[in-house]
């Protein structure tokens, strides 16, 4: 994907919200077959987890029934019905369609017993640089902690505020809600910047435009 080119969907939003979540993923028998030939129960409970840097992927823990609309009960027991550890990933999570579950739902399934396993892996800052909504615009679809940035030489505000070659980074730590740290993931067309470096990445908001802006620490 190119640099600029982010354009978040509404499933993408969905999942991006839905991380370190259980959600419910309607069964589609038309995309391949499940672990034992046969579904058991019309979803699976499925626990959004992304690892630093990484692709969004699900967790696919438990078969659910859908009794009425919007009203699950597991089917079976965690795990059976489904071969060792069956994953999806996130090209593979946007074929399905979603349904949010809410923490009772997670409690009346006895889902929250594994959330820990998954979650544990995820930095405290990591976690509230995902949470920042107003940053969703500059995100890749399937990997939440890469952000398209303007490569300059230093923060300042600007009359054209996307001035500047755009870039990926990769966030690894959070600073304030709008200032954070990052790796560039592509070598910049100016010599002054090479892929691998470390930068700042402040988010600068002006009129009705807003930018991410990296730089040489």
């Amino acid at each position: 994907m190119f640099a600029g080119d982010t354009n978040l969907d509404e499933k993408d939003l969905l999942l991006h919200r839905n991380l370190n979540r259980w959600v419910a993923i309607k069964w589609r028998g038309d995309l391949f077959p499940p672990p034992k030939g046969v579904p058991y129960g019309t979803h699976i409970a499925s626990f959004l987890h992304c690892e630093p840097g990484n692709q969004i992927h699900g967790v696919n823990v438990c078969w659910l029934i859908e009794s009425s609309v919007g009203i699950f009960h597991r089917s079976c027991e965690p795990f059976q019905g489904i071969e060792a550890t069956w994953l999806f990933r996130y090209d593979t999570l946007k074929q399905f369609s979603i349904s949010e579950l809410s923490g009772t739902d997670i409690d009346a399934l006895r889902l929250s017993e594994f959330s820990a396993t998954f979650s544990n892996s995820i930095d405290s800052t990591l976690q509230a640089f995902r949470s920042l909504s107003h940053l969703d615009q500059f995100r890749h679809p399937g990997f939440p902690d890469d952000v398209c940035a303007v490569y300059r030489q230093a923060p300042t505000l600007m009359g054209d505020l996307c001035q500047g070659e755009q870039v990926w980074v990769r966030i690894s730590e959070t600073r304030s809600d709008s200032e954070f740290r990052g790796i560039l993931l592509n070598q910049p067309v100016s010599r002054v910047g090479t892929k691998g470096d470390s930068v700042r990445v402040v988010y600068i908001s002006a009129a009705n435009a807003s930018v991410l802006v990296c730089c040489p620490l």
